[in-house]
């Protein structure tokens, strides 16, 4: 492997917009997503990496000792709480314990739903 890799970093949330990123074999995965963070204009504890349908773990170890290569494509994706959190925010909502209290009381099981996987707390308390 040579010492600087470009990777392809394709963002699925922008139309598959694709950005290069350098990357040196000594860098670690977690370099990895703060230079996919950037160049897709994401914060990097908001998406998942993935290579060949694999996730990247954000981790200490080295690009050198994963199966990454030069030219390769990387996907961003999101995890279930970020895509539930973009729909809520594509409809107005809050992601909030008096959201999810309201939505249950209108019987609004989708709703419901986007707010758990949300994260919302179940448990929370109704704030008048």
């Amino acid at each position: 492997m040579s010492d600087g890799l470009t990777i392809t970093v394709v963002n699925t949330l922008s139309d598959n917009k694709a950005t290069q990123v350098t990357v040196y074999a000594s860098d670690t995965q977690t370099t990895l997503y703060e230079k996919a963070a950037e160049a897709a204009g994401l914060k990097a504890d908001t998406f998942s990496l993935e290579y060949q349908t694999k996730k990247i773990e954000k981790d200490t170890k080295p690009i050198s000792e994963t199966e990454l290569e030069d030219s390769c494509e990387v996907h961003i994706t999101l995890s279930g709480a970020e895509k539930a959190k973009m729909e809520l925010k594509k409809l107005g909502k809050e992601v909030t314990v008096n959201t999810l209290c309201e939505a249950c009381a209108e019987g609004d099981l989708n709703l419901v739903d986007l707010l758990i996987d949300a994260g919302v707390d179940v448990n929370g308390r109704y704030e008048s």
